[in-house]
């Protein structure tokens, strides 16, 4: 949803929360301004991105149901893209160019 192309996506770091390891936050995702390139790192095999929407079945033994709460949650998060942006100060010159990647 972001236009990533450095394929920060697959880079994975796990946290201890005192019980055992768990998914550490997304982090380092910028968006990309180059138009037309994709990430290195596919889904199932295909050379194109994958929108959280699309995320079907199980992925790193998550269950299917679990999967959609997360896409909707990154969905949802990321349609607010703007507002967290303003909030940190992003101008709004560099606001319009993230705008014309982000993908909805």
């Amino acid at each position: 949803m972001i236009h990533n192309t450095d394929d920060h996506e697959r880079n994975f770091s796990l946290m201890h929360d005192g019980s055992g390891y768990c998914f550490a936050p997304a982090y380092d995702m910028v968006a990309s301004l180059a138009i037309g390139q994709y990430p290195i790192a596919g889904y199932h095999n295909s050379p194109y991105p994958l929108f959280p929407s699309n995320a079907k079945g199980k992925v790193f033994g998550l269950s299917s149901s679990k999967v959609t709460q997360i896409a909707e949650e990154m969905i949802e998060t990321t349609l607010k893209w703007q507002t967290y942006a303003e909030l940190a100060g992003v101008s709004e010159q560099d606001i319009l160019k993230i705008q014309s990647v982000i993908n909805h």
